[in-house]
């Protein structure tokens, strides 16, 4: 008798099946073989289904129109006297739960003048541009930041007392400037429960900009830490803030401190963003790793610690890698 492709597929299949049910009565126990049972069972169907797709011919099979992923211009908004540098959302956890989610648009412009702009809960006006126009809100100006490059919220218990809703505010130059203005960028906290909202700066420095930032304990002395990076015109450095255990400044520390016989060029990472991977480890505890991008080396670099507390503190443990 001759069997077509899809029934010699299924007798393939099932020979399979039988010995793989086999082998595990020969090395487990019974109830250990039935636990895996179902999975057979349904690793089979999967691939009956897939046998019989493909006996399909070609020419007759098409993709489903919802596979082509194809961006959708919706319109434009018109905003006077501001030129946008970048954009995020923030959601705002006050108003959000496993249902729905708010999250306010948040815009920055540089130039004509340093500008924070924001449209609240944005998920309700979107389909309404003229709406959307008319609640923007300027958050901050050049009287209280410069050159704002990132927003984003402040992980809820991060510092003593948070309100519920807090925004970091990374700001300063990062590209090379002509220019011969002078100007601070720093990381700022923005109370916005307030009904007058004021950046309240947590560390600046002249002539330096930040655009990255993530929230670690990196001390292990419970107290959320800051980790971004400082760049200037040509140079990039990985730092991480420590947060005080009360009102004093917050102490910048390299991550990527100079080797003895180095020059200072070593600690150059080449870029402003970074991501921050935790990982878990055999032992169950977890593993902090920071990926920067270096814009300017072209280099991929990877840090981390072997110290098994992930103690930031400990130079020596500190490790690089360039992918």
């Amino acid at each position: 008798m001759k069997l077509n492709k899809m029934s010699r597929n299924i007798l393939i299949q099932v020979f399979f099946a039988v010995l793989i049910i086999l082998y595990r009565c020969y090395t487990s126990k019974h109830s250990v073989m039935w636990q895996g049972y179902s999975f057979l069972v349904s690793f089979n169907v999967v691939l009956m289904v897939t046998s019989q797709r493909s006996t399909i011919p070609s020419s007759t099979y098409t993709l489903p129109s919802f596979t082509k992923f194809e961006a959708k211009y919706m319109y434009g908004m018109v905003l006077s006297n501001v030129n946008p540098v970048a954009a995020t959302l923030v959601k705002d956890r006050r108003y959000s739960n496993q249902i729905t989610s708010k999250f306010d648009v948040v815009f920055m412009s540089h130039y004509q003048t340093s500008k924070i702009n924001s449209v609240f809960e944005v998920s309700q006006k979107v389909n309404s541009p003229e709406i959307m126009r008319s609640e923007t809100k300027v958050i901050a100006d050049a009287t209280s930041i410069q050159y704002p490059n990132n927003v984003g919220r402040l992980p809820p218990g991060s510092i003593e007392n948070q309100p519920g809703y807090v925004w970091w505010i990374a700001s300063g130059k990062v590209e090379p400037d002509f220019s011969t203005n002078t100007f601070s960028g720093g990381i700022y906290m923005l109370d916005m429960t307030k009904n007058q909202w004021l950046p309240v700066p947590i560390y600046t420095e002249s002539e330096r900009g930040f655009s990255s930032v993530a929230w670690v304990d990196m001390d292990l002395d419970n107290l959320t830490d800051c980790i971004t990076i400082r760049s200037s015109a040509n140079f990039a450095q990985l730092i991480w803030l420590r947060q005080p255990p009360e009102q004093a400044p917050w102490q910048p520390n390299v991550i990527n401190p100079n080797l003895p016989g180095e020059s200072s060029s070593a600690q150059d990472v080449g870029g402003t963003y970074f991501k921050v991977l935790m990982m878990r480890r055999r032992n169950n505890k977890k593993q902090m790793l920071i990926i920067v991008a270096g814009k300017r080396t072209t280099k991929l670099t990877v840090f981390w610690t072997d110290d098994s507390d992930n103690d930031w503190t400990q130079l020596n443990r500190i490790r690089s890698y360039v992918i």
